[in-house]
């Protein structure tokens, strides 16, 4: 879990349904990267009574009415600062593209939960005049003993005659507080003009909290059909009001709690808990990708010519490049929402074809599977960069 902060509004969110991406800034005239767009795609999911509901949408949408704050993603236990969109520091200040909107109304939706999406980008003009691109994006992952994984992938080129390679530590993000770098890699091409690369960052484990002398605790995740819960369970041992502080820490704020067990030990000192919360994430069940690259040519016509002499083989325009973008994606309970654009709008060859599917029973036939497809047809004046299909 993390939380998500703007305009002095919090929300509990899952890593996972935060997306960053930076773009670079061409110059029109040189090429040469002056600048990024950092763009945010955020997914997320009210929990509570239908009032609670709209109460919380209320809230929502007064905090994202407002452009040019600044969006900051912490830890929930340590509220350290894993990214954060920094407004005054940008060119443009923090734009809202996407106020926070509302695609499904199905299963439990405006009962016992509210699915809500929001996107908001800035502009940074601090490029580097040696590079021709530059782009970067984070994903992360929680593994069973709750700790993150933070992946960041990135991809830049160079003029000809700058190293590639020579970038490469520049271009490296810094270890987040709270983390250690437990791998990178990257691959640079022939010529050492292009470089790809990837680095790892572990979230690892903290001292014990202040004043406990010897404990544990466990979470967990279970589901069953569209139901998904939390289980936080565990045992402190040490003061009473240190013990007490320690399970009020692991406290998942935003989320209903379903039961709680807090049990003294007979010896006292000590005390076993158990929380169990509703829990709930994007509900992606399967997500599949692909990008089709024509590059531009050369066209050869043979002209006609008379009194029955050989056809003249001629050259005329080149052929713009070309690129398609189609996928599928299945969402549980719910339809998951459109990735974002590898490319932007403006080299849209076609209008875009994003299609709900109707909904499906699973195998099991304990809950529907939403499908969606998406295509999208791009032109280019030149050759492309090439990027590769996402895997969410």
């Amino acid at each position: 879990m993390a939380v998500l902060t703007y305009n002095d509004h919090s929300e509990s969110v899952c890593l996972d349904d935060v997306q960053i991406s930076r773009t670079a800034i061409a110059d029109p005239g040189t090429g040469t990267v002056i600048g990024h767009v950092e763009r945010w795609q955020v997914t997320a999911t009210l929990i509570g009574s239908t009032a609670q509901i709209k109460a919380a949408i209320a809230e929502l949408e007064a905090a994202y009415d407002d452009d040019g704050h600044d969006l900051t993603l912490l830890t929930a236990a340590e509220g350290t600062t894993l990214h954060q969109l920094d407004s005054s520091a940008s060119a443009t200040g923090v734009h809202i593209t996407e106020r926070p909107s509302f695609p499904s109304l199905s299963g439990g939706e405006y009962v016992t939960k509210r699915s809500y999406r929001l996107v908001a980008q800035a502009e940074f003009f601090d490029g580097n005049p040696d590079l021709l691109w530059d782009t970067i994006t984070y994903s992360y992952a929680v593994g069973q003993d709750e700790k993150t994984t933070q992946t960041a992938e990135g991809k830049l080129r160079t003029k000809s005659g700058v190293s590639a390679e020579g970038e490469y530590a520049g271009a490296l993000p810094e270890t987040p507080t709270g983390y250690n770098r437990v791998g990178a890699q990257r691959q640079v091409n022939d010529d050492d003009t292009e470089l790809s690369w990837s680095a790892v960052d572990r979230e690892y484990w903290r001292a014990l909290p202040s004043g406990v002398l010897a404990g544990a605790y466990t979470s967990s995740v279970q589901e069953s059909g569209t139901a998904r819960t939390k289980t936080i369970a565990g045992r402190f041992v040490g003061p009473t009001a240190a013990v007490d502080g320690a399970i009020a820490a692991l406290r998942i704020s935003g989320r209903r709690l379903i039961s709680e067990l807090i049990r003294d030990e007979p010896d006292g000192g000590a005390k076993t808990f158990a929380l169990v919360y509703e829990y709930s994430n994007s509900g992606t069940l399967e997500f599949a990708e692909s990008v089709q690259f024509g590059d531009p040519f050369t066209r050869q016509v043979y002209a006609e010519v008379l009194d029955g002499g050989s056809p003249v083989r001629q050259t005329t325009t080149q052929t713009t490049a070309t690129a398609r973008v189609s996928g599928s994606a299945v969402g549980r309970a719910s339809y998951p929402a459109f990735p974002s654009r590898i490319w932007a709008d403006m080299y849209l060859a076609a209008r875009p074809v994003e299609t709900y599917g109707p909904p499906e029973q699973s195998a099991d036939g304990k809950h529907l599977r939403y499908p969606i497809t998406w295509a999208y047809q791009y032109e280019f004046d030149r050759k492309l960069n090439r990027r590769h299909p996402r895997t969410r």
